[in-house]
C-alpha cells in the first residue's frame, strides 16, 4: 500500500511538471532544430525518355519564428542528396545521374492544434538549392563528373524548387521541445543542365526535432 502511494504522489508530481514544461511552449516564438530523413527522386523534361526514382538522404538544420501559434516562418539550410535512374534518354542509355546541393529553403507554415500535444501543420514555399557536385554513370558501370558526359555536360550551379508538403508536431514534456514528423514534394522549376530539359521532383520524408529559444 505505501508502495502505491508512492507511485500516485511520483505519478502527480510527474503530472504537474509536465503540465508546466508544455505550457511554456506557445508562448516562445523562435525555435531552431534538426531535420533527417530519406529522400525519393525522379526527373522529367524532354531529355528524359524513361527513368526510375532512387533513393537519397537529407540533413540538416532550420530556424523558425512563430509570431502566432497558428503561423510560421522557417528558413533551413540542408545537405540534400539527388539522384536517378536514367534507362533511355533522347541521346540514348545514359545509365545514372547523382547529385549533392546545399538546400536553402523559406517555408510559411499554417499550423492547426489537434489535441494539448498535437498540431497539424501545412508549408509551402521556395527554396534555392547550391550545387556541390554532379555525376553520371555510363554502360562501364563507372562514375564520372557531368562535365566529362557529352550528353549533359556540367550541372547548374543554382537549382530553384518549391516545396510543399504537410505534418505533425509532437509537444515533447522534455526542455520544451518538440518531435515532428513531414512529408514534402520538392519540384525543380528551373533545369539541371543548360543544356537539356530535364528537371527534378523529390519526395523527402523527415524527422525533426525542435525546441524554443
Amino acid at each position: 500500500m505505501k508502495l502505491l502511494k508512492m507511485f500516485a504522489i511520483a505519478a502527480a508530481m510527474l503530472a504537474v511538471s509536465t503540465h508546466s514544461l508544455r505550457a511554456q511552449a506557445p508562448n516562445d516564438k523562435w525555435f531552431v532544430g534538426l531535420s533527417a530523413g530519406p529522400t525519393l527522386t525522379n526527373v522529367s523534361g524532354d531529355f528524359v525518355r524513361q527513368s526510375d526514382w532512387a533513393w537519397g538522404l537529407l540533413v540538416g538544420g532550420y530556424v523558425e519564428f512563430a509570431p502566432h501559434k497558428n503561423f510560421g516562418v522557417e528558413l533551413g539550410a540542408n545537405f540534400l542528396q539527388k539522384g536517378t535512374e536514367l534507362g533511355q534518354t533522347s541521346q540514348g542509355d545514359l545509365g545514372s545521374l547523382r547529385l549533392r546541393y546545399i538546400e536553402l529553403p523559406l517555408l510559411v507554415t499554417g499550423k492547426v492544434q489537434l489535441t494539448g500535444d498535437w498540431t497539424f501543420n501545412v508549408f509551402g514555399g521556395g527554396a534555392l538549392g547550391l550545387n556541390l557536385s554532379c555525376d553520371v554513370k555510363g554502360i562501364g558501370n563507372v562514375w564520372v563528373s557531368c562535365k566529362d558526359g557529352a550528353a549533359v555536360g556540367d550541372a547548374e550551379s543554382i537549382e530553384w524548387s518549391v516545396p510543399v508538403g504537410a505534418g505533425f508536431e509532437y509537444i515533447s514534456p522534455w526542455a520544451n521541445s518538440a518531435f515532428v514528423i513531414d512529408v514534402r514534394y520538392v519540384v525543380g522549376m528551373s533545369d539541371i543542365f543548360n543544356t537539356v530539359d530535364l528537371k527534378t521532383r523529390t519526395w523527402e520524408f523527415l524527422a525533426r526535432w525542435q525546441f524554443g529559444i
